[in-house]
């Protein structure tokens, strides 16, 4: 996580508002790159069983679902971020400042979202591939 790093050096200079909405968006990025790694894993699999069985048909449609499935998974995070905004931030504990800044971070992230779960996946898929 090294953007994170990255992230927290360079807001860590705007100062504690700013650090403070980092902190409580990083959970929600994480959980991003969670779906993805965890659903990758299981693609891999998928995808190196139907090979192992030469069944270039089937690691086909497995590779086709995880890529579909990334763009709608990602598509369904930026809509569920767009709906809950900045109230899920405030469950977590921020203030409303710091709410509103985080959900301007959290905005990219969220839609942003298919384009790391698409790579992840495809990733995942040529891993299983071999």
């Amino acid at each position: 996580m090294l953007y994170c790093a990255v992230d927290y050096a360079f807001v860590g200079q705007l100062g504690s508002v700013s650090l403070a909405a980092l902190t409580i968006a990083f959970p929600l990025v994480f959980i991003i790159v969670a779906l993805a790694n965890g659903i990758g894993n299981g693609f891999t699999v998928v995808v190196a069983f139907a090979i192992g069985r030469h069944d270039a048909r089937a690691a086909e449609r497995a590779c086709g679902m995880s890529l579909s499935l990334g763009l709608v998974l990602g598509l369904a995070l930026g809509i569920a971020g767009g709906l809950g905004g900045p109230r899920w931030l405030t469950l977590l504990g921020a203030d409303v400042e710091t709410a509103r800044l985080s959900w301007r971070y959290l905005q990219v992230a969220l839609w942003a979202a298919p384009l790391p779960l698409c790579i992840a996946f495809a990733r995942a898929a040529l891993t299983g591939a071999g």
